[in-house]
């Protein structure tokens, strides 16, 4: 029985490696896509996602097997293997101390604001588990900085580094930086398993069986909520790596995020598939490490995995014809996808183009209402213009008129002016017939009178 239990406990720990070596290879597959699908854009060429992926793959096949031995960095030459030594063990070693702080600080938390839910100190440490949740990595670590210059400035004292990398000091504000996400995540967690366990039958039978508090709590309520908060530090472990090279170069800690940024910028893709690769081999062997830890701290696990029979094994036929068939599934859903894709592309052109003719329309309607108005303009002026030579014919034919009929008075409203500068000027004029006061009353003007 111990020897078919050994003989499976290794076929499954041989399993879990092939998986991670698997795993690793695409990481570093999706590393050089991504790489070679950035540089064709910064050379301006058109993003052909085949091309790429088939770019991808030679490149895979000469990373594999043609893998640079040294590299030339910060103006030395170095080797491969010590580069990416040195780098990771700074990272790891930043990572798994923030791990620890938001593992410690937030199981804190959580049991504090499940034993005081009934106070009003719990919403407020929710607030802030949301706020440490919410909060960009770089805004926290900008506020650290600040606070740290600041006690500076008042006190006289240096209280933490800004910057640099040392195992001292230099510590502390890349590592709460790191913590903060984690630690809301699990502070959260640790809150809501704890109080649906605090509310179990069991945990008030032991109260009433007369145990202590602290041995209820130790002994029968926290190691039945070590699962979820062990899973939720393994997962929350892919944030701490989103922000580590923002948190690096913000501190100037020359790990592997900070290599990564200087790498990327210098081109250099073996190195930067290096980095990647151990990161994601870092966050493998901790998920790893914690399956393996939960039959260990739960018996039910334990007992599940002996009590189920054991699998058949499966010829390497077998295992690529399911392959075979996994890829085919995924290709047929692939092109279901793309044919959908290309309908809403469609469907999208068709209502632009719709909205394209109603635009084309709607400004032709206006440019004839436009027309259609000046048109109606020029109208009114020629109307305004054919009223004003009718004016003047009867202005002409009033004096035709007068011309042909010289005895009839015709009134003029200016008579009065003219009949006064006449008379200023002399009693009779040489060019009238009558004196001024006599054609002056009768409203003739004196050309037509002399």
């Amino acid at each position: 029985m111990r020897l078919s239990s050994r003989r499976s406990t290794w076929r499954i720990v041989l399993r879990r490696l092939s998986n991670v070596l698997v795993t690793l290879l695409v990481i570093a597959y999706l590393t050089l896509f991504g790489l070679s699908m950035a540089e064709r854009g910064r050379k301006g060429l058109p993003a052909e996602p085949l091309r790429a992926a088939g770019e991808a793959c030679s490149s895979l096949l000469t990373y594999v097997t043609r893998h640079p031995t040294t590299y030339y960095w910060h103006k030395e030459t170095v080797s491969s293997l010590g580069l990416v030594l040195t780098t990771f063990s700074r990272s790891a070693g930043l990572l798994l101390l923030s791990l620890g702080v938001a593992a410690a600080l937030g199981v804190s938390l959580g049991i504090a604001m499940a034993l005081a839910r009934r106070r009003g100190g719990a919403p407020l440490v929710l607030l802030l588990s949301i706020l440490g949740v919410s909060t960009p990595s770089f805004l926290f670590a900008m506020l650290l900085w600040v606070a740290n210059i600041q006690v500076h400035r008042q006190f006289k004292i240096t209280v933490l580094p800004a910057a640099g990398f040392g195992w001292d000091a230099h510590l502390v504000m890349p590592a709460l930086v790191l913590a903060a996400r984690p630690l809301a995540q699990i502070a959260q967690v640790t809150y809501v398993s704890l109080s649906e366990v605090l509310r179990q039958d069991y945990i008030r039978t032991a109260r009433a069986k007369g145990l202590a508090w602290p041995v209820v709590r130790d002994r029968h309520a926290l190691r039945n909520v070590l699962i979820p908060i062990l899973n939720t530090l393994g997962t929350s472990l892919r944030l701490s790596l989103a922000s580590l090279p923002v948190v690096e170069y913000f501190f100037d800690w020359s790990g592997v995020g900070l290599a990564l940024l200087e790498a990327i910028s210098l081109g250099m893709v073996p190195l930067v598939t290096d980095l990647i690769g151990s990161l994601g081999l870092l966050f493998l062997a901790i998920n790893l490490g914690l399956e393996f830890l939960y039959p260990l701290l739960d018996p039910r696990l334990r007992d599940a995995n002996e009590s189920e029979p054991p699998q058949e094994r499966r010829t390497w036929r077998e295992t690529m014809r399911g392959l075979a068939e996994s890829a085919a599934e995924w290709w047929q859903d692939l092109k279901s996808q793309i044919a959908g894709c290309k309908l809403q592309i469609a469907g999208r052109k068709s209502q632009i183009a719709n909205r394209h003719l109603q635009s084309v329309v709607g400004g032709r309607r206006s440019a004839l209402g436009g027309r259609r108005s000046a048109l109606g303009g020029r109208q009114s002026a020629v109307g305004g213009r054919r009223s004003a030579v009718g004016g003047r014919r009867s202005a002409l034919g009033g004096r035709r008129s007068v011309l042909r009929n010289p005895q009839s008075p015709i009134p003029n409203p200016q008579s009065s002016t003219v009949a006064s500068s006449c008379v200023a000027r002399s009693p009779t004029p040489p060019y009238c017939s009558a004196p001024c006061s006599s054609w002056a009353s009768s409203s003739w003007p004196c050309s037509a009178i002399g």
